[in-house]
Formats: C-alpha cells, sequence, structure tokens
C-alpha cells in the first residue's frame, strides 16, 4: 500500500486517445471529515482509467473503502462499507481551464513535472459517501438520555421511573401536579 498515489505521463499516455489502466490500494492515515475521525485500517481500493484527452488527463474510475470510526448514537465502532466515483481532471495550466467556465463541475488539478496526484481525487470520492449521521447498525437503540445504558445491549428502569415520578430534567411535567376543582379543570 503507497500513501500518495502519483503517475507518471509517460510514453504510454503520449498521444492522445491512449489509455492506462491503474488499479491498487492508497494507505489511509486518519481520515478526518469535518470534527469526525475516521481510520480506514484496509485503505483505500482504486480501479482508474487515465485518458489522455489531447488538452488534458482524464482520470476515472471507483473506489472502495471500510471506514472505522464510531457511531452518533451508542458510541460503539461503526464500520462503513462505502464506494465512489473518481472524476479528475487534469492539466499543464489549470487556470486557462477555469477562465469563463463558471459552470464546469469537475475541478481543473495540476500537472507537475508529469506527474498527476490521483490522492486527493481517491480521498475525496470516499469522502463525499460518509453519510451524516454514522449508526452502527441501521436500528441502533442509542444510549439512554437518563443512565447512559446502551440500550442495544440491554434496557434500563428509567422510561418506567421517570412516567410514574416525572422527568425533572422536563418542564411540562410539573403539569402533573396541577390539581384541579372537582376533577375538571377551573375556568375564571
Amino acid at each position: 500500500m503507497a500513501d500518495t498515489l502519483t503517475v507518471r505521463l509517460d510514453s504510454k499516455l503520449a498521444e492522445a486517445g491512449s489509455a492506462l489502466d491503474v488499479e491498487g490500494v492508497l494507505a489511509v492515515d486518519d481520515f478526518v471529515v469535518g470534527d469526525r475521525v475516521f481510520s480506514a485500517p484496509d485503505g483505500i481500493a482504486y480501479e482508474l482509467t487515465i485518458t489522455n484527452t489531447g488538452e488534458t488527463i482524464l482520470a476515472m474510475g471507483s473506489v472502495e473503502a471500510c471506514l472505522q470510526g464510531t457511531c452518533d448514537r451508542c458510541l460503539e465502532e461503526a464500520r462503513l462499507y462505502l464506494s465512489g466515483d473518481v472524476d479528475a481532471l487534469f492539466a499543464d495550466d489549470p487556470e486557462a481551464f477555469a477562465e469563463g467556465d463558471d459552470e464546469r463541475e469537475i475541478e481543473v488539478l495540476p500537472i507537475v513535472e508529469d506527474v498527476i496526484d490521483l490522492t486527493l481525487p481517491v480521498r475525496s470520492a470516499i469522502a463525499v459517501e460518509i453519510p451524516f449521521k454514522v449508526l452502527c447498525k441501521p436500528d441502533c437503540k442509542g444510549l439512554c438520555p437518563h443512565c447512559g445504558q446502551n440500550l442495544n445491549e440491554g434496557t434500563c428502569d428509567c422510561e418506567a421511573r421517570l412516567a410514574a415520578e416525572g422527568d425533572p430534567m422536563n418542564p411540562m411535567s410539573a403539569l402533573k401536579a396541577f390539581k384541579t376543582k372537582g376533577g375538571a379543570k377551573e375556568e375564571g
């Protein structure tokens, strides 16, 4: 596993229309997305086709990874099996492609000394697939908000106790103690 993914543009990609297939695994240390940290112990597997379009180099293909992180509900380990698509465009002068084309959906990356660096496009293809809510399993019950019991592993008596006594954290629980005259609401 390599920790960067670079491809030298040699004679195999010298002519317009020529293509090169590249596959392997990109090693990834901690994978940080926002305030979340994931690990990818097996790296990111990639299968890419790199094509000389004449003016640019186009890299397209697919990626797969198993990320390990923390479940948002129960705080146990969560495993995410993700796959995504890579679409990256490289040019000697990326600025020339940016002028006058505000609707371009794909960023043009630089070719530096006849080398393209696919590390960022491969990592980004996985990053955009990470869900907003990370769960250890789709039906994760989470933690009891009162005692912290992992409800996937067992139950607690907090719900029954709070139903009988009232929840001191709920401002509406004081209404249970409200007495009415003759069992009906007193009108003024």
